[in-house]
Parts: C-alpha cells; structure tokens; sequence
C-alpha cells in the first residue's frame, strides 16, 4: 500500500496492489472505499496485477479543496496506474467509478487495454431512472456516513443478499466518507456526460448490469452498449447494484473470462 501525489484537487491517494500479471484497476463507486472489492481482489488476483485506491474525498484519501471534477477524478486514477508502472490495464468502473472510467478512457486511451462499466449509465442528463432513486441520492447528503449507507443499502442489493450485505457494510464503517466527501463527489458526477464520445472508443468493452438494481436501471447498461462500438452487455439475474455482493463468483467470472479474450485478440 502507497499514497501517490495527484493533480485531483492536491490529494494523496491512497492505492495498493495485489497479485502479478495483467493490471487492472478497479473504480469505486460514490462514497465507497477500494476496501469494498475485499470478494473481488483475490479471484481476480491469480491472474492479473489488481490495483485497487481510494477516490478523492473517501477513506484514506483526504481532499483538500473546495470541490472536484471528473476530469480531476480520472486524473487520480491515472495517476495511480503511472505509479503502478504505467503500464495499460483493464479498467472497471463501478457506479460512479464507471463514469469515471468513461472519462478516463476517453481522454487517456493509451493507459486502457478495455473498458468494464458495472452497474453504471452515460451522465445525469441521460439516466433512465426512477425519480424517487435519485432523490435517494440527494436525501443522503445531509446524512452521518453510518447512516447514509444504511440508507442507501436498501436500493443497492438484491432482495435475497443478507449475509454478504451485512459484511460490506461493516467494511465500509472502517472507512467514512465525510459529509463534505460525498458532497463534492455527488457535485462532480452532476451534468457530467460524454454520451456520443463514446461512440468514438475503440477498445473492447464490456458493459455488466445487475437486473434488479433499484439504483441504476438496466436501461442505462442497454444504453451504454449501444453507443460504444464494441460493447458487450452482459445482464444477471438475481442481481442488483452491487455485483460483486450479489453475484460475486458470477461476476468474477464474467470479468476473467472478458480479459482473457481481450488479451488473446491483442
């Protein structure tokens, strides 16, 4: 584990590595800590170079300034695979995190081997999602972080996810997400949209939804795998917006086997 210097706001985000091979890196969603991906790391692990950090304003990396962009958020993220090496890697967002990853790959293209957007959708400006959802979001502001991710917990999984729900949590109460955090991070995603770039991307894609996610609709994953050329939309079943709770062995399965073909075709 290491801090890196970035350009996003005067932060030092927080990263660590795991396994050798491939990298990959994987993007946190909104107020999430990397601690998060803990089911994730080690069936990714046996094959690929797993780099995992903080977003600014969660967990152990601290902001420092009034308020952040996306573009500042992608840039940490780069900044953390310059450090890693600075080799390409796969690139998994999650959430929030796969807005950032939309970013990141538009605009470092060269830091990207193929893109992964999970449970995620295009911008603000064309999410197909019921309201009340993102008043959900908005209410959480006002929130202490324990109580705002119990909050948002009933949105985020399946309806049969209990045990591994109580786990997340717990993982995530180790790491808070300030109030001012969350703020700043809710504020950078607002009227973010790179819509028809994306038809621009010309790496493989793979764009994973969970059917059940009360949080993001599908109909944001149908979107996304329209506009970007070589898109391939995989739903699950049984699923909601956290993946990699609900569907863990499913949904690292699903990414192993993504890479592979994207490795053996390059």
């Amino acid at each position: 584990m290491s801090f890196t210097s970035s350009s996003a706001g005067q932060a030092r985000v927080w990263w660590e590595t795991a396994g050798e091979g491939t990298p990959v890196i994987l993007i946190n969603g909104l107020s999430s800590p990397s601690a998060v991906w803990f089911r994730l790391v080690p069936m990714l692990a046996g094959r690929h170079q797993v780099l995992t950090f903080d977003n600014p304003g969660t967990g152990r990396t601290r902001f420092e300034g009034d308020s952040f962009s996306m573009e500042m958020l992608a840039e940490a993220a780069a900044d953390v695979l310059h450090a890693a090496g600075g080799a390409k890697a796969h690139v998994l967002g999650m959430s929030m995190g796969g807005l950032i990853a939309q970013q990141l790959t538009l605009t470092r293209p060269e830091l990207v081997s193929s893109l992964t957007l999970v449970s995620t959708h295009a911008g603000s400006p064309h999410m197909t999602q019921d309201q009340s959802s993102l008043e959900a979001i908005s209410r959480a502001q006002q929130m202490s972080s324990e109580d705002r991710t119990g909050y948002l917990a009933d949105l985020t999984y399946a309806r049969a996810t209990r045990a591994e729900r109580e786990a997340d949590l717990a993982v995530r109460a180790q790491y808070p997400t300030c109030e001012e955090g969350y703020s700043s991070q809710l504020a950078a995603t607002m009227g973010w949209e790179r819509l028809e770039d994306l038809r621009t991307l010309t790496c493989p894609a793979l764009v994973l939804h969970g059917a059940q996610d009360q949080l993001v609709s599908v109909a944001n994953a149908r979107q996304l795998s329209e506009y970007i050329p070589r898109a391939r939309l995989t739903v699950l079943e049984e699923c909601g917006h956290q993946v990699f709770s609900d569907q863990p062995v499913t949904g690292a399965h699903t990414l192993l086997d993504f890479f592979a073909e994207v490795e053996a075709a390059a």
